[in-house]
């Protein structure tokens, strides 16, 4: 399997987490004797801690192919990458929501007929509103979004719920030791998530509930990107954070004695799917590889620290009551505007108090 050249990469992302080390990583997995002998090339697209290495050479030497992957250190670069390099790539492997916007892009295009496509079910399975047909892409695995904690920090009683990180008297050793997400967008999913309010967000009051979570929230801890938040948990300067499941995993390396769970109210889930490239040239091996990772979708979540889309519970989270990630992002800038709004009115009101 060939590695491509990582120069020149962006560093934004909604998620921005690790990406050098990240990708330095994902480098010392994939680079790993070529096996295939014959010419022809099946050239992927993705990002760190997207794919497995042994499963790429799995199907390398059951194809008798040859796998070239690169990576992309943030979703942002996927369209740029594709549309600079035409006919370079077959498949797409990535987060749903940056599926979504390159599919409604054309640059992915519609499976054909003879992809047998996943059935529509309930839980981590249900199509996104942009997938309805499930021909747009496929998902693979599941990344929820939930709490990291050092274990001995936790003294609550009972299932752990969102309002921990805003209420001190329910776990008092997270007091002012929280942190939140370094995009605030995503810290407003959060509040929503947290709050039970669901988009679009109708009702002044809604948007109110989200408004003072939030302010609550930002009393108690301040935004840090992962790689600081790991540093701080190293410091014990932070108890608690907001973070994925994949990142928790990848923060643990460092910091031991670290939790992740899934407050009982439900989450957001981000999935990791595959899609096919509009201008491929190699279409028959890549829909062969699609079928090939599909089959192996629970061995893939496994080994990237992911949860299989057949799980219906974890950690007593019912996960038909989590919500499609990619289903709320576009619906979010009405709530950032209100929410925005009621921070400047608040400020106003102060300062002509003073």
């Amino acid at each position: 399997m060939r590695l491509g050249s990582l120069k020149g990469l962006a560093t934004t992302d909604l998620r921005d987490q690790f990406i050098r080390l990240s990708v330095a990583l994902s480098c010392l997995v994939f680079c790993f004797p070529q096996t295939a002998t014959a010419n022809t090339i099946l050239n992927i697209l993705t990002q760190p801690r997207r794919l497995d290495a042994n499963l790429v050479e799995e199907f390398e030497q059951s194809r008798k192919v040859s796998v070239r992957v690169e990576f992309v250190s943030s979703p942002l670069d996927y369209e740029s990458r594709i549309k600079s390099l035409p006919h370079s790539w077959d498949l797409v492997l990535a987060d749903e929501q940056r599926l979504v916007t390159l599919s409604l892009a054309k640059i992915l295009k519609t499976l054909p007929d003879s992809v047998m496509i996943p059935p529509n079910l309930s839980g981590l399975d249900r199509r996104a509103r942009a997938n309805e047909d499930g021909r747009a892409y496929i998902n693979l695995m599941a990344d929820p979004m939930g709490l990291i904690y050092l274990n001995r920090t936790k003294t609550g009683l009972g299932p752990v719920g969102w309002n921990w990180i805003i209420n001190p008297s329910l776990n008092p050793l997270w007091r002012s030791r929280v942190a939140l997400f370094a995009d605030d967008r995503l810290n407003l999913m959060t509040a929503a998530v947290a709050t039970g309010v669901t988009f679009p967000v109708e009702k002044e009051a809604d948007n109110r509930k989200v408004f003072d979570w939030l302010t609550r929230a930002q009393l108690q801890g301040r935004n840090a990107p992962l790689n600081t938040t790991v540093t701080s948990f190293l410091a014990e300067k932070y108890a608690v954070g907001l973070a994925w499941q994949s990142d928790y995993l990848h923060a643990l390396r460092y910091v031991k004695g670290l939790a992740f769970t899934v407050p009982v109210e439900g989450t957001y889930v981000e999935r990791v799917g595959v899609g096919l490239v509009a201008d491929c040239r190699n279409e028959a091996l890549a829909l062969d590889f699609i079928k090939f990772i599909h089959e192996r979708r629970d061995q893939l979540a496994q080994r990237r620290g992911m949860l299989p889309l057949h799980v219906q519970d974890f950690q007593g989270s019912q996960v038909r009551n989590w919500r499609i990630f990619s289903d709320d992002v576009p619906r979010l800038k009405e709530l950032a505007n209100s929410v925005a709004k009621m921070k400047r009115d608040r400020d106003l009101r102060a300062e002509k108090a003073r």
